[in-house]
């Protein structure tokens, strides 16, 4: 059985489609098949453990020049931390700490929960799915060698703390670094 999990990512929608209820078509059908409540009842190995390590990261906020980088360290128990550097657009460069827990579904998906702390002591707090998009086993862990994730709330822009307008949403690319 083949499944798949997708997200559509999308800038701006002037005229959004409205939501159907689960299991309608925009053609009225009905799906018969049953789906799994969670895509993460399909078992592909990973788990929290899969993400541990040392890993760099980057990030784009939509359309707008608001872009960085940065390193985190992930204990492959549910927590990291890092540093972030993010560059705002209007030349103003802003370093945030990053400390956050995470989930790994077996499924190879999960979530992160974020708290970024500025050098003036404000902090911003941000969840965001992701996926695995690459792994290797090593010592019979399956370990994530790279991982995209989104953000769950519209963007916050780091120089205001104010959400973007339009709304945005920020996109990232996890690379493990060699041990």
């Amino acid at each position: 059985m083949n499944v798949f999990k997708f997200v559509m990512y999308s800038e701006h929608i002037a005229n959004p489609t409205p939501q159907l209820r689960l299991g309608e078509t925009p053609q009225g059908y009905v799906l018969t098949a049953p789906l799994p409540e969670r895509a993460s009842e399909l078992d592909l190995g990973y788990s929290n453990a899969s993400f541990q390590g040392n890993y760099n990261f980057s990030i784009i906020f939509g359309a707008r020049d608001v872009t960085g980088f940065g390193a985190t360290s992930s204990d492959g128990k549910g927590n990291f931390s890092g540093i972030q550097e993010i560059n705002t657009g209007s030349g103003q460069l802003l370093k945030q700490r990053v400390v956050g827990t995470y989930q790994v579904f077996p499924d190879g998906t999960g979530v992160a929960h974020t708290d970024l702390t500025t050098p003036d002591g404000s902090t911003t707090r941000a969840s965001f799915d992701y996926v695995v998009l690459a792994a290797k086993v090593v010592g019979g862990v399956k370990l994530a060698t790279q991982l995209r994730g989104m953000s769950r709330e519209p963007a916050v822009d780091p120089s205001t703390g104010q959400p973007f307008n339009p709304p945005q949403i920020g996109v990232s690319l996890f690379e493990r670094l060699p041990s």
